[in-house]
Order: structure tokens, then C-alpha cells, then sequence
């Protein structure tokens, strides 16, 4: 069943059950648990325009694993599987009971946390045009309708936090 928060405070980590949410703007990531080096290797590996909103992800849904699961933030690792979503290490052992998700834009990051497979998605809503283009590959004709087109902030609610 989903849960909908009726505020979600930036920075603040929203638990539920064995689950969590963060939310938090990509200049406040300061303080957050260092990278492994494995970690290290995966974003030195990517294109320079990918290396930040892949570091504020992983920086993020660390913090998260760690307030959660009460590990210390130096033995979480958040890593890619071959198809690129994360899955989570703790203390160097697999933790395939725990599912992250992460989202970023321009401005934000977001990081999920749950026992079950779960998926968060952020979206910035100050193009209408911007929002359109994504609601068209997400959304049906019928939802759209439903929605109505001249709303960024409905159709982006429609999928999106």
C-alpha cells in the first residue's frame, strides 16, 4: 500500500516499517558518509556530466542505509548491478533483502530504502514543456486526460514527488 507523506522535509529521513525515504537538495550533501573504493571506482569510471548526480545519489541513499539499518555510514556501499540499479552492501556482506532507489535533478536528490522492491522518482516542475515530454513516456492518453496537460505539478504528481 502506499504511503503518502504530507511533508517532506528536505534532509529529513521519513521511516516507515522496516523503510525509508530522504529527500535533500544536492548543495547540502556535506558530511555525508565517505566513499568506499569501490565506490570510487565506479564514479571514475563514468562520463564527467554523470559523475555528480551519481555522487549525490549514492552519497544520499548511504546516509539512508546507515540511519536505517544503525550501520555506521564507512561500512555502507551502494553499487551498481550489471543492469546499473543499486543494491546494497553492509560490512561487506550483500544485503539482498534491502532495496534502494535514487532520484536526482538538476537541484535535488532522492534515496528509498525498502524490504520490498520500491522505486522513487523527483521531478522539477518549472518547465511545463519538460514535464509534458516525460508524463508522454510515463503516463497513458487516458491519464493524461484524467490529469489534464496544463498542470506540470498534476502530471508530475502522477509518478513523482
Amino acid at each position: 500500500m502506499p504511503t503518502t507523506f504530507r511533508s517532506i522535509a528536505p534532509g529529513r529521513i521519513h521511516r516507515w516499517g522496516g523503510a525509508g525515504l530522504v529527500v535533500a537538495r544536492r548543495a547540502d550533501l556535506h558530511g555525508a558518509p565517505p566513499l568506499t573504493r569501490a565506490e570510487q571506482r565506479v564514479v571514475r569510471a563514468l562520463p564527467a556530466w554523470r559523475q555528480a548526480e551519481w555522487l549525490a545519489g549514492r552519497l544520499l541513499a548511504k546516509r539512508l542505509v546507515g540511519e536505517v539499518v544503525g550501520a555506521p555510514g564507512n561500512e555502507v556501499e551502494v553499487l551498481p548491478r550489471a543492469d546499473g540499479s543499486p543494491y546494497v552492501v553492509v560490512g561487506g556482506s550483500p544485503m539482498p533483502a534491502l532495496h534502494v532507489s535514487v532520484s536526482h535533478t538538476a537541484r535535488h536528490v532522492a534515496a528509498a530504502l525498502a524490504p520490498e522492491p520500491a522505486g522513487v522518482d523527483l521531478c522539477e516542475t518549472g518547465s511545463a514543456a519538460a514535464v509534458r515530454r516525460v508524463a508522454d513516456r510515463v503516463l497513458s492518453p487516458e491519464e493524461l486526460s484524467l490529469i489534464g496537460t496544463d498542470r506540470p505539478e498534476a502530471m508530475a504528481g502522477a509518478w513523482a514527488l
